[in-house]
C-alpha cells in the first residue's frame, strides 16, 4: 500500500437546493372556536440545483476532483397537507404536515460507472414529510 493509499478520503457535498412554484386548493373544516383545520392540495414545478461532491484526501495529493451525482432538474410536484390555524382579529399561527412528491432526479452515472458505484443513485420518486410552523396575516 502506497503511502497515498493510507489517507483518509473526505467529501464535500452541495448543499441540496430547491425552489418551487405551486398553485393549489385549500379546504377549511367546520371551524372550533378560534381553530380552523385544513386540507391543503398543491401542484407545481420545483427546480432542483445539480448535485456533486468534491474529493480530497489529506495527503499531497489533495483534490482528486469532483463527482456529480444528479443534473439540474425542473421537476413536478404534488402535495396533501394537513394543517390547524388559531387565529385571533388579522393574525394566526398555523401548524400543518403532510406529504410532497417529486419524480425522479435527473441521475449523472458518468462520473461513478468508472468506480463501480453508480448503484448509489436513487433511480426513484421522492416522498417528502415536511411539517411547517408559522404565522399568517390575513389582509
Amino acid at each position: 500500500m502506497t503511502s497515498a493509499g493510507s489517507q483518509p478520503l473526505r467529501a464535500t457535498f452541495t448543499t441540496y437546493e430547491d425552489s418551487s412554484i405551486e398553485g393549489g386548493w385549500r379546504h377549511y373544516f367546520r371551524a372550533v372556536g378560534r381553530s380552523k383545520s385544513y386540507v391543503n392540495l398543491t401542484y407545481g414545478r420545483r427546480k432542483v440545483e445539480a448535485i456533486t461532491a468534491d474529493l480530497t484526501t489529506g495527503g499531497a495529493t489533495g483534490s482528486l476532483g469532483t463527482v456529480r451525482f444528479y443534473d439540474a432538474a425542473t421537476l413536478q410536484t404534488a402535495a396533501t397537507v394537513f394543517g390547524i390555524t388559531y387565529e385571533r382579529w388579522h393574525m394566526g399561527i398555523f401548524v400543518e404536515a403532510g406529504a410532497r412528491w417529486t419524480p425522479r432526479l435527473v441521475r449523472r452515472d458518468d462520473d461513478l460507472r468508472p468506480l463501480g458505484v453508480e448503484m448509489i443513485n436513487n433511480t426513484g420518486a421522492r416522498i417528502f414529510m415536511p411539517a411547517n410552523v408559522g404565522l399568517m396575516v390575513r389582509f
